[in-house]
């Protein structure tokens, strides 16, 4: 249906009526007196401001599903094929003629390697100039040594000063044409043959500016050779490769040694980052890593580049205790680049050593083993591991300004070393005064299982009766969650006057009209709750108790509103609290239920939640109240949904300025995630009006790979619509039909495209911002 601008239809009206008036007139009659005026008629009522010309999205015209290159779901497909691209490199054999120097190659390392795209098709041509540009590589040799306390480190034996002033571990740069640093052949096809012009048992030099081999060569230690693609290699995607050579098998080998110093794999990494991509994107695994980022390295400033330092202290980021005084932790970089990482915030729990010590963790399948020496952040604690978190902390006296001294500073009169940690922080010390697996332990949730058993009275008009049931998490015992039928409530739910133990049944409608109930938005209106909040029924304060099955049934007290149409959903959320008033996260469960027939089909299922916690490990949130449950969320979180009722009420100024802020998730998460690449993340009010603010928040992985966090189809222009996305409640919380809103898929698309372009592109497009979702129905019937 043609839609006209309602200025345009107002002055066609008038033509029309003019041209009428003059058609039935007659130039020849006499005009008439003119009438008396007539009285004013009565005021209309006013209607809602607004775009004066407005028309349904038409986003789909381009960015629809097979619109050539504009698809938006093709289009962020083949961003994040680009982004997540990678050849697969392998060290098929090394050579070292070990302090021979009579031989013809002498002790100069040959090394040689396979390279294969994704597909396992040869890659070829890296050992000749490709058009213009010249493949290159780099090249490093490290050598495993003890470090304290039983730990090992990895020494590069290519070092140098650079002009900053500072020791750096050296990678030999080699490109094709133009490299004095070693020889490059390939034979057969895809296979290459790199041979070094440094001779590792050649007597080390003195550090200077140039890269040299700078430590002496150790028969007795593992060796690794490890490669890269270079950064100009732009003509292939890039590729790692990694070969420990054990001195004791001989000259020639053609089979890596077992990594005897693994304490993460680069798939615990890949878990957030999906490709870890570092250094202009060509250090992409961490056993390449390592050889560059020992203790013997560190920055212009001074600061260590340690690896095992320099990563805790980036993950810990806001909540290093430098950083909580008001400090900063920062790295300088490539072209003396400041790195600051003092916001970082890592997605779940920073005491989950096992996020990077353990298994890595898969969506599906059987989860790969965990790394070799992951157990080493338990068992062989050091003081630079420690301080690296616990930065504030001090092991010796005089003690500096701000720091915490340990355990006195001394042991026994001696400053302490690092051999003295494991007496008590490791499982097995003879002391066990505080063992690191159980002091950064999480919480554990295996003694609870939530379930809701049934609901009843879900006609409108009607109350719903919820009846749940607790148990242990083979559902065998039933907990007792409160005094009702003369119980007392099980330790885990009776710690109620500090809100260490909470339970609550919340149930979510939609008056919104759909097809099918999977397309159910739920709005929530006539809940009582402000801006499309929900009914909310405290199980352990109002929970009635059946001792049938020891499950508890609590019935609202609001009625479903005759005009609730489809399903709606019940959610069981809360906390458990263990003996000392620490919240226990437990996941939630959901319910849908008939309002109108009896088709029960749940929502759709927009995100995965096992996909959420490969980052987050058990997202868990508001105060461990809603936890690993996307279902149990978006009743909350839909687009009716603001934090108005948690902004100031007294005048004070809010953080960002503004009056509320969507909570919506379609635009609250891109929101969140795609903080730093659209300059405008948003603040959030929660509970107790505290200040979430995430405009500076990052993302670890790719923006472009929306199947990190979506099912496959439900994303895109072309997906179902939900309602416009409310951003002022115009003053009046309770009452929908005023909130202003912005259309659906402009909501979720200026929420990462924030720029006065972007959103005045989508705005020639359909798009409007400050509607109400009666014109965003009336210009999409």
């Amino acid at each position: 249906m043609t839609r006209i601008n309602p200025s345009v239809s107002a002055r066609l009206a008038f033509a029309v009526a003019l041209a009428l008036a003059s058609a039935c007139s007659d130039d020849k009659s006499q005009k008439g007196d003119q009438g008396d005026q007539g009285a004013p008629g009565d005021a209309g009522t006013p209607g809602p401001t607004g775009p004066e010309f407005m028309t349904a999205e038409s986003c789909a015209v381009c960015h629809g599903t097979g619109q050539l290159e504009a698809d938006e779901v093709a289009l962020h497909a083949t961003l994040k094929t680009r982004s997540l691209a990678y050849n697969v490199a392998k060290i098929t054999s090394v050579a070292l003629n070990q302090g021979n120097a009579a031989t013809a190659t002498g002790d100069n390392p040959i090394v040689v390697f396979t390279v294969k795209d994704s597909a396992g098709s040869p890659v070829t041509g890296l050992a000749a100039v490709i058009g213009t540009v010249k493949p290159s590589f780099r090249f490093t040799m490290a050598k495993l040594v003890d470090g304290p306390a039983g730990t090992k480190d990895w020494q590069s034996y290519l070092n140098k000063n650079t002009s900053s002033g500072y020791k750096q571990a050296a990678a030999e740069s080699w490109a094709v044409g133009g490299s004095s640093q070693g020889t490059l052949t390939e034979s057969p096809a895809g296979t290459y043959t790199f041979t070094s012009k440094y001779k590792l048992s050649s007597t080390p030099v003195a550090l200077s500016t140039t890269t040299a081999v700078t430590e002496a060569y150790t028969d007795t230690a593992i060796t690794r050779f490890a490669l890269q693609s270079g950064t100009s290699t732009s003509v292939v995607a890039p590729f790692n490769a990694a070969f420990d050579y054990d001195p004791s098998l001989g000259d020639t080998q053609t089979t890596t040694a077992a990594d005897p110093h693994q304490l993460v794999k680069t798939a615990n990494c890949n878990a957030c980052h999906q490709k870890l991509a570092v250094h202009g994107g060509t250090r992409l695994d961490v056993e390449y890593c390592v050889t560059c980022h020992n203790p013997g390295t560190s920055d212009p400033a001074g600061v260590t580049v340690d690896l095992k330092v320099m990563t805790h202290k980036i993950h810990m980021g806001k909540d290093l205790p430098s950083v909580l005084a008001g400090g900063t932790y920062s790295v300088i970089g490539y072209g003396n680049a400041v790195h600051d990482y003092s916001l970082v915030a890592f997605p779940q729990d920073v005491g989950n050593c096992l996020a990077c010590h353990g298994a890595p963790p898969v969506l599906t399948g059987t989860a790969p083993p965990a790394p070799t020496s992951g157990n080493n952040f338990k068992n062989n604690p050091t003081i630079a591991t420690c301080t690296s978190c616990h930065d504030r902390t001090s092991f010796a006296e005089p003690l500096a300004t701000g720091y915490t001294l340990h355990k006195g500073g001394t042991n026994g009169g001696a400053a302490y070393v690092d051999a003295d940690c494991a007496r008590c922080h490791t499982a097995g010390g003879s002391e066990h005064t505080a063992p690191i697996e159980l002091f950064h332990a999480i919480p554990a949730t295996v003694d609870f299982k939530y379930s809701i058993v049934g609901v009843t009275g879900t006609a409108p008009g009607e109350s719903p009766a919820v009846t749940v049931l607790v148990t242990n998490a083979a559902g065998m015992t039933p907990h007792k969650l409160n005094a009702s039928g003369g119980n007392a409530a099980d330790v885990p739910w009776a710690q109620t006057s500090n809100g260490a133990s909470r339970l609550a049944v919340v149930i979510g409608w939609s008056t919104t009209a759909v097809t099918s109930p999977s397309e159910t938005n739920y709005t929530n209106e006539g809940s009582g709750g402000k801006a499309g909040q929900p009914v909310s029924l405290d199980v352990l304060k109002n929970g009635v108790y059946n001792s049938a099955d020891g499950s508890y049934t609590v019935t609202s007290t609001v009625a479903i509103p005759a005009n609730a149409v489809g399903v709606g959903l019940v959610a069981l959320e809360g906390h458990p609290a263990d003996g000392q008033g620490n919240r226990i996260a437990v996941q939630n469960v959901t319910k849908t239920f008939a309002i109108t027939g009896t088709d029960t089909t749940v929502r759709r299922a927009v995100v995965d939640i096992n996909k959420c916690n490969l980052c987050h490990q058990n997202l868990s949130l508001h105060g461990n109240n809603r936890t690993s449950s996307i279902e149990t969320c978006v009743i909350c979180h839909n687009a009716n949904a603001t934090d108005i009722s948690r902004r100031p009420t007294d005048g004070t100024a809010t953080a960002d300025g503004k009056a509320e802020e969507s909570v919506d998730f379609k635009m609250l998460i891109h929101g969140i995630h795609g903080a730093l690449f659209s300059g405008a993340g948003p603040v959030v009010y929660g509970f107790g009006s505290s200040v979430n603010d995430f405009r500076k928040a990052g993302y670890p992985g790719y923006l472009s790979n929306c199947d990190a966090c979506h099912n496959s189809g439900t994303y895109g222009v072309s997906f179902p619509p939900a309602n416009g996305t409310t951003t002022s409640t115009s003053g009046d919380p309770l009452t929908p039909a005023g909130f202003l809103r912005t259309t659906t898929v402009t909501a979720a698309c200026s929420s990462c495209h924030a720029t006065v372009p972007d959103r005045g592109h989508m705005e020639q497009n359909g798009g409007a911002f400050g509607v109400t979702q009666a014109q965003i129905d009336a210009v999409n019937q």
